[in-house]
């Protein structure tokens, strides 16, 4: 009997650890080997980043060589070219010339003058050179190559790394010039490697990096010879007239430290920390989780059932009022549309009926001015449907999720219109500052077009002149767009009716009357409206409101 009473009560919990620890189990696994992934990227990342850093500090230390070198190579082919546009260059001037250019750019060893027959006549400076002058370079097999090479290309060559008579290693640089057609010999730079590469790879370049120079396999210069990681070494190649050089570089140990950071660890530790405690309270949570889900479950699906309830209602009204508006909508279109269709069409039939009778008659007088007439009203139906065509077009917006810059538009506006503004005798006042806007930039040019379009034709003040504004203002949630004229204005009980397919007050200008029913239409497709306000002291300002955080006119049209 005891025996039973121990084990019966362990039974229930033992079938919940049984059935749910898998779950937590999972978890840990799962989130530690996001943690080693997170790890091991970010030691990828911090690898790459010291990549890319000893990339970056050799293109510097490789552009700094390329340029130093070539600065000192165009100021030898500088100093030839003297020689050879004087004709002669006197002992005392070419050294003054030689003298200035060591002056002026460090690392030369020396500056002499090889004559054609190879032989070094003139070096300066003498003290330290003295073994040089009348060196015969035939003697030498690497410095007569590389002056007959120069000779051949006609421009500067250099050496291989060579042994200098003056001691250690560097190498030459031969520049051949001619004098009054005849060849003249060569201007000849001597450097000495270490000097030349410590004046150009100073501690301000790529501090921190040992840098080696080589000339194929020789190695000319090598900063900081310190024991650094094979992994970090980075080569570059760097062509200095005829010959290729070789530029490695790689980071220091200190540079290395100072480029890792301890966040890699830091994330492993948190990650192994957090995946355990995670996994915990997932175990000691699913048995009360597992108690709830059911009651959970049931008020869920009674929930999202009222809110489908309620979305299908709220729908179905919206549907039904978007349905009557656009029922009236069409009724209004048709009605309009029919009647101005109507009209150059009983023009057509009429003078038809009247041609008939004159050829029945074979009366032929009256023919061409029946025939124009009849042209003109064919012309009017034609301009009529393709307003229709136009104003059809509106609502569906053709650049989704665009923004548009008001200054370009309005400054592309007036240029459209530059004719027009002449012809006119107008003037065009356009603001300065303008937004960049959402919205649908073929369809606001429409509503701007026509809206100026309007003031050229109807803006002009009793003076004869015509003055028209371009403004804005703008808060946080939308922008008003005005154009303003001081022509004849139209009355109050107009205003709204102007808007309306083909309603014109003023039948003396040509127009179908859908210009301004395009404006009200491409307002409405970007969540705005246009109106009429008279301007102070007489004339027209057509405003337009656009919110600043509109509905893309895609999706509007969608909607409609």
């Amino acid at each position: 009997m005891s025996g039973n009473s121990t084990t019966q009560p362990s039974r229930p919990f033992l079938s919940i650890v049984s059935k749910w620890q898998w779950l937590p189990i999972t978890v840990v696994a799962f989130c530690s080997a996001c943690t080693i992934w997170a790890w091991l990227a970010m030691l990828r990342v911090e690898d790459e980043s010291i990549h890319q850093t000893t990339i970056r500090a050799g293109s510097d230390a490789s552009n700094e060589i390329q340029s130093r070198m070539e600065s000192r190579n165009f100021a030898l082919a500088r100093m030839a070219s003297r020689w050879k546009a004087q004709g002669d260059s006197p002992l005392d001037l070419w050294e003054q010339d030689a003298m200035s250019i060591i002056r002026d750019y460090a690392g030369f060893q020396a500056i002499g003058w090889t004559s054609p027959n190879f032989r070094v006549e003139r070096i300066v400076p003498l003290k330290g050179n003295e073994q040089a002058l009348g060196l015969d370079h035939t003697k030498l097999p690497s410095r007569k190559a590389a002056l007959d090479l120069a000779k051949e290309l006609g421009g500067i060559a250099l050496t291989p790394p060579i042994n200098l008579v003056q001691g250690g290693k560097g190498f030459l640089v031969d520049v051949p010039f001619n004098v009054k057609e005849e060849f003249g010999g060569y201007i000849v730079g001597v450097y000495r490697a270490n000097s030349l590469f410590r004046q150009i790879l100073s501690k301000d370049i790529a501090p921190g990096y040992q840098i080696t120079v080589h000339d194929e396999t020789v190695e000319l210069f090598r900063r900081m010879d310190q024991e650094i990681q094979p992994r970090w070494l980075h080569k570059m190649s760097i062509t200095i007239a005829n010959r290729h050089w070789i530029v490695q570089i790689a980071p220091l140990k200190s540079t290395i430290q100072k480029l890792q950071s301890q966040m890699p660890a830091r994330l492993a530790i948190s990650g192994f920390t957090l995946s355990v405690l995670f996994g915990l309270t997932l175990f000691l949570a699913q048995a009360a989780r597992r108690r709830a889900s059911e009651l959970n479950l049931a008020n869920d699906l009674l929930s999202q059932h009222v809110r489908e309830q309620q979305y299908a209602e709220q729908l179905l009204s919206s549907l039904n009022t978007q349905l009557r508006q656009k029922n009236r909508e069409m009724e209004q279109f048709v009605y309009s549309a029919s009647h101005d269709l109507k009209s150059p069409l009983v023009t057509i039939l009429g003078y038809l009926s009247y041609v008939v009778k004159d050829v029945e008659s074979n009366r032929h007088d009256r023919l061409v001015e029946f025939c124009n007439s009849i042209q003109r009203a064919a012309s009017d139906m034609r301009k009529n449907i393709d307003d229709l065509l136009e104003l059809s077009r509106v609502g569906r917006a053709i650049d989704k999720n665009s923004t548009v810059n008001l200054s370009d538009l309005f400054n592309s506006l007036v240029q459209q219109f530059e004719v027009q503004i002449t012809n006119a005798n107008a003037t065009v006042q356009v603001d300065k500052d303008w937004l960049t806007i959402p919205g649908d930039e073929l369809r606001l040019r429409q509503l701007f077009q026509n809206l100026l379009g309007n003031a050229l034709k109807y803006g002009k003040s009793a003076d004869g002149t015509t003055s028209i504004e371009i403004g804005s203002n703008s808060d946080d949630n939308e922008i008003c767009i005005f154009i303003r004229d001081h022509g004849a204005g139209v009355a109050p009980e107009y205003r709204e009716r102007i808007f309306d397919l083909f309603h014109q007050l003023d039948s003396s200008h040509d127009g179908t009357g859908v210009g301004l029913a395009i404006v009200k239409r491409a307002s409405e497709v970007h969540k705005g409206r246009t109106w009429l306000e008279e301007t102070p002291g007489g004339g027209c300002t057509f405003k337009t409101s656009l919110p600043l955080n509109v509905v893309s006119p895609n999706e509007s049209n969608t909607r409609n």
